[in-house]
């Protein structure tokens, strides 16, 4: 079983602090739905870990700029959402030549396409943002799926040492997101 769940909130809803969750995300679903509430806001809202197990339950979180991204499993999960904007090109050297070919170039919507599946990958594997340098994304496949209403297009496999991890990954406009699972 995985739950996802996007959601909208304005700065004043979130608070105006990116670290802090929109306590009204936790207002609009029961506690049936989102189990981790009061983990999430044991300490005045602030958030103290994007990923951690409550009895049987996973979490993820990730959020950016005025949406926020949960993911909720029976299995480890690990989940990622960028809002895309152009940057100094000095980024493009996360992913290697090889990474973005299988993308079909290098360009800012596979640089985001990208970026999502590997933070999602460290989310899952519990590891820092440096390490993004040693996930590799090795294969990719074009494949519709939808989970509580978000469409991905994009199933990925990746290597991190002797570790492989799926990945499903989808856009929306400007907004990209992935999820790290066991699929």
């Amino acid at each position: 079983m995985i739950q996802l769940f996007i959601q909208h909130f304005s700065e004043a809803q979130k608070g105006g602090t990116n670290d802090i969750f929109p306590k009204y995300f936790f207002e609009k679903y029961s506690p049936q739905q989102i189990q981790a509430r009061k983990l999430v806001y044991e300490q005045t809202g602030i958030l103290f870990a994007d990923n951690f197990q409550q009895g049987n339950t996973y979490r993820s979180f990730s959020y950016t700029k005025n949406m926020m991204f949960i993911g909720i499993a029976e299995e480890k999960i690990g989940v990622d959402i960028e809002k895309g904007k152009i940057r100094d090109t000095s980024v493009f050297q996360y992913h290697s030549m090889q990474e973005y070919q299988l993308f079909g170039g290098k360009n800012w919507e596979n640089f985001y396409r990208l970026w999502t599946i590997k933070e999602s990958c460290i989310k899952y594997l519990g590891l820092q943002l440096d390490d993004m340098k040693d996930i590799f994304v090795k294969h990719i496949e074009k494949k519709q799926r939808s989970i509580n209403k978000i469409t991905f297009d994009t199933q990925t496999q990746s290597h991190y040492k002797n570790q492989t991890i799926q990945t499903i990954q989808g856009k929306r406009d400007d907004l990209f997101y992935a999820v790290s699972y066991d699929f």
